[in-house]
Formats: C-alpha cells, sequence, structure tokens
C-alpha cells in the first residue's frame, strides 16, 4: 500500500519449487529466469546451512531478484524422505516490486506455500493470485518484547548485519514478516532475511540484514564473522522505539505506516532512515501543540536525513513550519524558503504577507531567488512588497538595494520617501522613470529627494522639474531647518541658470529668509541679472518672511552691501541701505562672519593710511564713495543708518572730498524737504561740515 488506502483487487504472483533430484535444482516454475537469478534462487532455496535443525513449519527466506524486477519470499521444509541427507523442498513465491508496494501486509502471503507431497508438480506451474487488501497482523505482547531487540538491532546498526536468536514460544515468522510490512516499498525490496541461519547466507557484495539463529547451538554464532548480535544490544524507550513498537501492536492507527510510504518513496533510504522517519513522524503530530517541534524536525531533516531528496518529508515539515504560524528563527526560515515550492499553494497565499514580513525583517535579499522562481513562488515577494509600508520598504533596501527595481515595479510611490533616496541607489533611472508616471506625486517625489540631501541627482532633478520648482521645494525645506547643510549641491544646481533664479525671486509669494541666505552662499553678489526693472534681490528681500540666525542674517546683509557696491544692480542705493547699519554694527562689535568679510572686503576702498585695519572705517568709505562716485539718490543717503552718530561718520567720509560735499549739499537740500524735526540734527552736522 504505497498511500495508506487499501488497494480492493488481486494480484498475479510468479512461483517457482526447488528440491532434490539428483542434486539441489528447480524442480518447477511458473516463469523462466535468466541465468543468474536461476542462479540466486538455486543458493538461496538450499538449506540455510550444515546442521540446521529444521521444525516441521519450515523457515522463511526473503530477498530481492533486481534483474527480473520481483521479491522472493520462499519457504523451506526439511525432506528427510528424499535418499540424502540434508535435503530440503523451497516453496519461493516471486512479487513484482511494483506490486510488493501495494500489499497491506506480507503476512497473508504465507497461506500460499506448500509443502509437495507425491510426485504432482502441476501446482507450481501456473501463476498464483492473491488478494492485495488483506489486513495487517497485529503482534502479541510476547512477540513485541521480542520485536524490541530486532528493531534496535536492525535500526540501532544499520549498516551492519544482525543476527539474533530464535526465542522459544515466539512466532519469529510473523514477527519478521510483520516488520517487513512495516517498511516502505523501497526498503521492503531490498530487504534480506532468513529466519533460520546455520551459517550465514551473505555472499561477495550480498549482505542479508537479518538472520535468525537457532537458538540451542550457541556454537552456531562463529559462523556470522562480524555480524551484530541483537540481544547484544541494549534498548532504551527511545521516541523511534515508542513509534515503531506501537505501530506494530496496532497497525497503521498512528498513521505511521502511512507517513513512511509517503516520505520513504524519496530518494535511496536505507535502514539508516528508519529511526529519523519514526522521530519526524512522532514530531509532525506534535507540530501544533508544540511549535518548537518545526524547528527539531528541520534539524533532524538536515542532520539526519540530508543525503537524500527527502522532497516528501520537506514539504511536510515546509507545510507545518508555515501553516502553524509561529515565530522562525533564521534556520527554521531558511529552510522553509529553500522548500517553498513544495508547500501548498493555498497555504503560501494565506501565509504569503507574514513569510514576507519575516524574511524582510531577516535578510530581505532571501527574497531575490523568489522573484526568480515561478508565478508562486514571485507571491511572496509581491504581497511583501504591496503589504509593507514605504518606510519600512525603503529601511529594507537600504539593507539589499539590489531589490529596489522589483520594489519601485510593485510600489511606484516608494520615490516619495526620503528613506528610498538616502542610500546609493544604482536605479536612478527607472525611479526618474516613474517620477514621470506620478503626475501630482512628481512634487512629493522632489521633495523627498530633497530631504535625502541627494545633491548628486540634483542637475537631473532641474533639468527634470526646473529650476524654480527645486527652489520652492528647497525653500520649503529650509523653513522647517534654517540650516542649510546638504542643501548646497542642490541650490548651486538650481542657481547654475541665473535668468531662472531671477524669474524665481520676483514671482510668487514671499520667499524664506533661509532660502535667501542659501543662494546668497552658493551666488556671487553680481551672478543675478537686472537689466530692467527692480532688482530681483531686492523684490525677494522686501517681501521674505521667516527669521535666520544672526550669523545668517549678518553675512546676507554683507552680501547685499556688496552686491550694491557691484555694476549688475539698478537698485544700489536701496541695496547698500539695507545692508551698510548692519553689517557696520556687525564689524563694529566683531561679530561680522569672516566669510561675510572676504566677500564685501574686496570690493571696500583701501588706503596706504593706518586705517586699513579698521574695518568700519573701510565701510564707511565704501558707502560713502558709492553714493558719491554714482550719484545715487541723496534721499536714501539721509536715511541710510537709524543711528544719527552712524550718519554723522558715513557723512563726514563724504565731505573728505570736493565732491562730496557737493553731494552733501544735495542730501541737504532733500533733507530740507522733509520735516525739520525729522533731520534736523543731521542737517546741522552736515552744515558743520560743509563750512
Amino acid at each position: 500500500m504505497a498511500d495508506g488506502v487499501p488497494h480492493i483487487g488481486r494480484m498475479t504472483l510468479q512461483q517457482t519449487l526447488h528440491g532434490y533430484s539428483e542434486g539441489h535444482r528447480q524442480l518447477a516454475a511458473s516463469v523462466t529466469l535468466k541465468p543468474p537469478d536461476a542462479k540466486s534462487m538455486l543458493v538461496l532455496s538450499d538449506i540455510s546451512g550444515t546442521g540446521a535443525c529444521i521444525d516441521k513449519e519450515g523457515y522463511l527466506t526473503g530477498y530481492p531478484l533486481t534483474e527480473f524486477g520481483a521479491y522472493v519470499l520462499a519457504r523451506t521444509w526439511a525432506a528427510p524422505e528424499m535418499p540424502r541427507p540434508g535435503c530440503v523442498w523451497t516453496h519461493s513465491i516471486l512479487i513484482d516490486f511494483a506490486d510488493l508496494a501495494m500489499l497491506r501486509s506480507l503476512d497473508g502471503l504465507v497461506v500460499l506455500f506448500q509443502r509437495p507431497h507425491g510426485s504432482n508438480l502441476d501446482y507450481y506451474r501456473k501463476p498464483l493470485t492473491h488478494d492485495i487488501g488483506s489486513n495487517p497482523v497485529a503482534l502479541t505482547d510476547t512477540e513485541k518484547a521480542w520485536s524490541r531487540y530486532v528493531l534496535v538491532g536492525l535500526y540501532g546498526e544499520p549498516t551492519s548485519r544482525i543476527i539474533a536468536a530464535r526465542p522459544v514460544g515466539v512466532n519469529v515468522d510473523r514477527v519478521i514478516l510483520a516488520l517487513w510490512s512495516q517498511q516502505w516499498p523501497r526498503l521492503r525490496r531490498t530487504f534480506r532475511f532468513c529466519t533460520l541461519a546455520a551459517s550465514d547466507r551473505s555472499s561477495k557484495g550480498i549482505s542479508f540484514d537479518l538472520q535468525l539463529l537457532p537458538s540451542t547451538d550457541r556454537s552456531v554464532r562463529r559462523r556470522f564473522a562480524d555480524a551484530m548480535d541483537a540481544e547484544t544490544k541494549e534498548v532504551h524507550t527511545d521516541s523511534w522505539l515508542v513509534e515503531a513498537i506501537s505501530d506494530l501492536a496496532h497497525p497503521d492507527a498512528s498513521g505511521l505506516r502511512t507517513f513512511l510510504c509517503h516520505i520513504g518513496g524519496d530518494g535511496a533510504m536505507g535502514r539508516w532512515a528508519f529511526k529519523s522517519l519514526c522521530q519526524l513522524h512522532r514530531m509532525v503530530e506534535e507540530f501544533k501543540s508544540r511549535p518548537e517541534a518545526v524547528g527539531e524536525a528541520i534539524m533532524l531533516l538536515q542532520d539526519e536525513l540530508g543525503s537524500v531528496e527527502a522532497r516528501a518529508a520537506c514539504g511536510i515539515v515546509a507545510n507545518a513550519a508555515l501553516t502553524n504560524g509561529g515565530e522562525l528563527n533564521d534556520y527554521t526560515l531558511d529552510f522553509l524558503l529553500r522548500h517553498l515550492e513544495l508547500v501548498e499553494t493555498d497555504d503560501l497565499a494565506k501565509a504569503a504577507v507574514w513569510l514576507g514580513r519575516a524574511v524582510w525583517s531577516s535578510d530581505p535579499g532571501k527574497l531575490i531567488p523568489l522573484l526568480e522562481g515561478g508565478e508562486t513562488l514571485r507571491m511572496v515577494p509581491q504581497s511583501t512588497f504591496e503589504a509593507l509600508t514605504l518606510s519600512e520598504l525603503a529601511e529594507g533596501l537600504r539593507r539589499e538595494p539590489d531589490l529596489a527595481q522589483d520594489a519601485l515595479a510593485y510600489r511606484p510611490e516608494l520615490v516619495t520617501e526620503p528613506t528610498f533616496w538616502s542610500q546609493d541607489l544604482i536605479i536612478e533611472d527607472d525611479a526618474f522613470a516613474v517620477i514621470d508616471r506620478l503626475g501630482e506625486g512628481q512634487a512629493a517625489a522632489l521633495d523627498a529627494l530633497v530631504a535625502a540631501r541627494r545633491s548628486d541627482l540634483a542637475m537631473r532633478a532641474v533639468s527634470q522639474f526646473g529650476s524654480a520648482t527645486v527652489l520652492e521645494v528647497v525653500g520649503s525645506a529650509l523653513e522647517n531647518d534654517s540650516e542649510s547643510r546638504g542643501l548646497e549641491g542642490w541650490l548651486a544646481a538650481a542657481a547654475s541658470d541665473p535668468l531662472a533664479v531671477s524669474q524665481y525671486l520676483v514671482t510668487g509669494s514671499g520667499k524664506h529668509r533661509a532660502l535667501l541666505v542659501a543662494l546668497a552662499r552658493v551666488l556671487q553678489p553680481d551672478v543675478v541679472p537686472n537689466k530692467v526693472g527692480v532688482d530681483p534681490w531686492l523684490i525677494a528681500v522686501q517681501d521674505a518672511t521667516g527669521q535666520v540666525s544672526e550669523g545668517h542674517a549678518a553675512y546676507f546683509k554683507a552680501y547685499l552691501l556688496t552686491r550694491a557696491f557691484g555694476t549688475r544692480s539698478r537698485n544700489a542705493a536701496e541695496l547698500a541701505q539695507l545692508g551698510f547699519e548692519a553689517t557696520h554694527m556687525a564689524a563694529a562689535s566683531d561679530r561680522l562672519p569672516n566669510e561675510a568679510w572676504q566677500l564685501l572686503e574686496r570690493r571696500l576702498p583701501s588706503s596706504i593710511f593706518s586705517f586699513e585695519w579698521d574695518r568700519c572705517r573701510r565701510i564707511r568709505a565704501g558707502v560713502a564713495n558709492l553714493f558719491v562716485d554714482r550719484d545715487l539718490k541723496p534721499q536714501i543717503f539721509a536715511r541710510i543708518a537709524e543711528d544719527n552718530k552712524l550718519f554723522m561718520g558715513l557723512a563726514a567720509a563724504a565731505a573728505r572730498k570736493r565732491r562730496g560735499r557737493r553731494y552733501l549739499k544735495r542730501v541737504r537740500r532733500a533733507m530740507k524737504k522733509e520735516p525739520q524735526s525729522e533731520f534736523a540734527v543731521r542737517i546741522h552736522w552736515i552744515e558743520k561740515l560743509l563750512t
């Protein structure tokens, strides 16, 4: 029975009879055998050893005929009626290997044996028929007790030839046939045994697994060199032995035989696998009540059965690991993934997300072989990509970048996750192609790019989105964090087109001061054009929002003043008014950033006199020269500083030149047109300078 289900019907069996006729020979047969098989049967049908004392029931011998493809089960009786001592009759039944797998019980075959009587041998010249579905025989307690020794010998020492004495009061044929019936079909057809052997029946290259010796003749044991005596083995109550004995008492009540038939069909499993398969069966029965049994079963498969292709066993354990829903350690998870094609498709579909999350948490790279597998296996990574949050996906891709392309295919919105961009991916082309198809999601993707500080992709983003759009996103980023660290590359890329920057500065709502400061740090003061209209910087500053740190503010004021000194702006006076007082005060209190001074100093007048070191004096001289030399609006000069003392210092710097004094007169006239109370002090000071 290969599948544990009784088969209804009858099978045809061939047979032979061997006995004495001027020597031991074949006397009758229902089939013709090739010489090698015929020779083997001739040898093994003869008496099992000199001096063998055969009782009236005879003894059984079992062995395969590989070339013929059948198993021989033979009964041998003593033939004292023959003229020569030691003659025997042997009736052999040949069971086709395929039929051997279908038999539920091999014990039922013994009813077919017939000792010849008289000279009519026609019974042996035609095939026999046998009921396939005969029930297995349950052993008695006495038979079970003795079978323990045989089991421990056979499966505890699987590479040895096993011998045991025939016990008195035990039907050894029933026990041995029960043990043989318990085996899976592939093991059945290779099992060699003899229930009464007076000498070793093994031959060169062919060993008998089990031979029972006459119990009364201890000297016979010396004829079995290197054989293992089963009765010398210590018998423990190991789980595998409990399983096997229980099955002999109640055949297949626990499903052990069905399990062995199902699992034993894989690979070249011999006697050595019996213990492990019994243990595995016990573990399988405990999977639901004891989840750790799954891990134990996997270890047993790897350690004990790893040398064979035990696909059925692996499938059972893998399905249990999948459906029990317990925690999977790395060892269990690796086993499950290697044998995932063996589990039921419906079970895999139900557990795909759970399994995928376990893999993602352990090692996302383990999904790669599944993506390269068939449709069923791809179900796991596909479900995983769809179930994980964007942040979970991005975090996993940081550990396994090779999955990025597949993840994007299932979750294109990944491009809106900053963590996705914060790693050195090699699929930028795919990612930007996804952005192209996002529609309204493009802005979120650009936000993510900027948030990830991927300045290496800034020029590509500018090319795809435009400088103005990139600047808007950078501005939003700076509103949340006024520090521009990591954004310099983005600002430089966006500012690579001065016309675009100019357009950005004059359009839209108020720009955050943090963005203006950051732009000032990547743009030289004269870069932004101003051929017509109001200076873009002036428009942006007047409409600016938000606050920046004192250092950033000082730098920006110095930047505006430096632009005023240049030749690009049409609003030099207004820019100077914005930058002069703040820059002068920062220099006076030694709070002017060094990089701001380096920017400004190149445009200030130098002197051979001792005031070269005096930054404030040079700033006043530079601004005075700016207004005087360019004849800028005197109304702005009049209000260039709120502090009267600073204004007086600036006016004094202008008065050192004749042109400066003329310019101050114009400033005085402009002041007098305003309410006297506003400029009274300043008018008085200018008049004093001009006298």
